[in-house]
């Protein structure tokens, strides 16, 4: 392969534009893992542990039913515990819908600019280690944004008054805490996840 078919030379990205010729097999499983996300996550994304370095994601039960959630339902709220594996999850799911679909928008907010960019990594990890027959050429690929050649693309961001104001977004993640306008003082706040379901539950 030359290297005009890698972004920026790097041999584990396709650039924007080349054309490739799919076998049959190849077909039949780009059509399978559009169809099917859990498939697809088992057997094709990959998340480093800090035991074993590079695996395969082999998600639980409980991480299936959340990628299933969020295909079923627009809006999903998830309270766990740290360290069950809800970032990945989310990957995997953001991964899947960046691929098979067009023009497919995504933004990713936390408490800091610095953890949704981890966010953003953990993305590109899998991104760059998915076979180069199944990725969308690479357009943008930058700490805090990517954008593929099928028009989607993710970029990351702190929570603020005017996180995403500027975009339109198919899928926005946000990450524990979040700020929003408090309706009776009209004052800027920040508050978790788990408070703002109370407030809403209390409306």
């Amino acid at each position: 392969m030359s290297k005009k078919q890698f972004y920026l030379n790097n041999k584990r990205l396709k650039a924007e534009g080349v054309p490739l010729t799919f076998t049959d097999d190849q077909v039949l499983e780009l059509a399978r893992c559009a169809t099917d996300p859990i498939y697809f996550t088992r057997k094709w994304v990959k998340i480093v542990s800090l035991d074993k370095g590079l695996i395969n994601f082999d998600p639980w039960s409980y991480q299936e039913k959340m990628i299933r959630t969020f295909y079923k339902n627009r809006f999903t709220c998830v309270m766990m515990a740290r360290q069950y594996g809800k970032s990945l999850t989310v990957i995997a799911y953001i991964l899947h819908q960046l691929i098979f679909n067009d023009n497919y928008s995504v933004a990713i907010f936390a408490n800091k600019r610095n953890s949704s960019k981890k966010l953003i990594q953990k993305l590109k990890t899998a991104y760059e280690n998915l076979p180069f027959w199944m990725q969308q050429g690479v357009i943008e690929w930058n700490k805090e944004s990517i954008k593929l050649e099928n028009g989607s693309n993710v970029e990351a961001g702190a929570t603020t008054e005017s996180s995403g104001r500027s975009g339109s977004y198919n899928c926005i993640c946000v990450e524990s805490i979040i700020t929003v306008r408090n309706k009776q003082t009209q004052q800027i706040e920040q508050i978790t996840i788990q408070d703002l379901i109370q407030r809403l539950k209390k409306e």
